[in-house]
């Protein structure tokens, strides 16, 4: 499993790595175009508050830390979800 900062974040990074049976957890900037407007629009959301997007492969948490900000995290699974649990890592 890696960790990088959000300057090097990137879907197309998480599938290629998927690829290579490796994971990776990390954040993400908000001007990445691959995020959904609702995983930005924290001020309307209640603090301590998530929202969750999946795909096949990737998973996508938006989390309301304090109110007016708040975290994207990106969780990329190196295989497909087989009825595991997810964890969530808060960086």
């Amino acid at each position: 499993m890696f960790s990088t900062d959000n300057f090097f974040t990137s879907c197309e990074l998480a599938d290629f790595l998927l690829t290579k049976n490796m994971t990776v957890v990390s954040t993400l900037r908000k001007n990445k175009l691959e995020i959904p407007a609702l995983f930005l629009s924290g001020k309307q959301r209640d603090v301590h508050s998530s929202v969750f997007g999946f795909t096949n492969d990737l998973t996508l948490v938006s989390h309301v830390k304090v109110k007016v900000k708040f975290t994207l995290e990106q969780a990329m699974k190196a295989q497909k979800r087989s009825g595991r649990g997810i964890a969530i890592f808060f960086l």
